[in-house]
């Protein structure tokens, strides 16, 4: 659980850096809304290909979720 924590957290961090809404980077990222929210607020489990399509709409590594 700390992990998803720590993941949603950080999905918002670099959202917010980068100046995007949630509708923005879910639609860069070709995400639903609610699948985005849920990932920065940690009410679900995240699939692997989700958190690649956020990572690439980000403009970071998945890698960095994790730090």
């Amino acid at each position: 659980m700390e992990t998803m924590r720590t993941v949603a957290q950080t999905i918002l961090k670099f959202r917010k850096e980068i100046g995007l809404s949630q509708l923005k980077l879910a639609t860069e990222a070709d995400i639903a809304l609610k699948t985005l929210h849920a990932a920065e607020h940690a009410a679900s489990k995240l699939k692997l290909g989700t958190l690649e399509k956020i990572a690439g709409a980000l403009g970071v590594p998945i890698a960095r979720f994790f730090e």
